[in-house]
């Protein structure tokens, strides 16, 4: 990435997506070229937590727009909000976490149905439970001009289509909502717009 683009190139950036692991050398340039005030920044990552707190560049960013982080993986996520605060400013509009529950291709589709007990949503309502949420609070409470802030579980079923989560859309979008509902404090569920969906279906 840093190979293709010269500083000059990224001297009126505004809007900054990151889809991959930060870490390689490539990256480590093409980021300290980045300039320091963004109107947007968007950082997707799946089979790892947030990287954002290694790297000095990304925090001393000042972002004046919108922040959003997708964070995927296996549906357990130990620390959303170490680099949520890292890069949310008081200067922040809009805020958005996308939290991806993947279907395991273990999960089997027993005929007795899906239960809050099964592995991907074991994996999610632990997750919650081990955030440090008072810290979003004290996030939120910095951005004086925050407008809104978005939570989205996104459900994402087996490519082939052939497992529990295909078959039980509806059953498995209304457990992920049970999850939310008693692993969200009321602190923030009040302030936020929350949402839960399939990846091919919306509910």
């Amino acid at each position: 990435m840093g190979t293709l683009l010269q500083r000059t190139d990224l001297a009126s950036l505004q809007d900054l997506t990151l889809c991959s692991l930060l870490g390689d050398r490539s990256q480590t340039s093409f980021l300290a070229a980045v300039p320091s005030t963004l109107e947007s920044l968007e950082y997707h990552v799946v089979g790892a937590t947030p990287e954002i707190h290694r790297f000095a560049c990304l925090r001393s960013l000042t972002l004046i727009g919108s922040l959003y982080i997708e964070q995927g993986g296996r549906s357990e996520w130990p620390d959303i909000m170490r680099d949520f605060g890292v890069v949310a400013g008081p200067q922040m509009r809009d805020i958005g976490i996308t939290l991806q529950v993947h279907e395991d291709p273990f999960w089997t589709f027993w005929t007795s149905g899906s239960s809050l007990g099964d592995m991907p949503f074991d994996y999610l309502a632990n997750s919650l439970k081990k955030q440090d949420w008072s810290l979003l609070c004290a996030h939120l409470r910095e951005c004086q001009l925050l407008q809104g802030l978005k939570i989205k579980v996104e459900l994402k079923p087996m490519l082939d289509g052939k497992g529990k989560l295909s078959q039980d859309v509806p059953r498995c979008t209304s457990i992920v909502r049970e999850v939310v509902d008693q692993y969200l404090p009321a602190a923030v569920a009040s302030f936020a717009k929350v949402g839960v969906m399939c990846a091919d279906t919306k509910h």
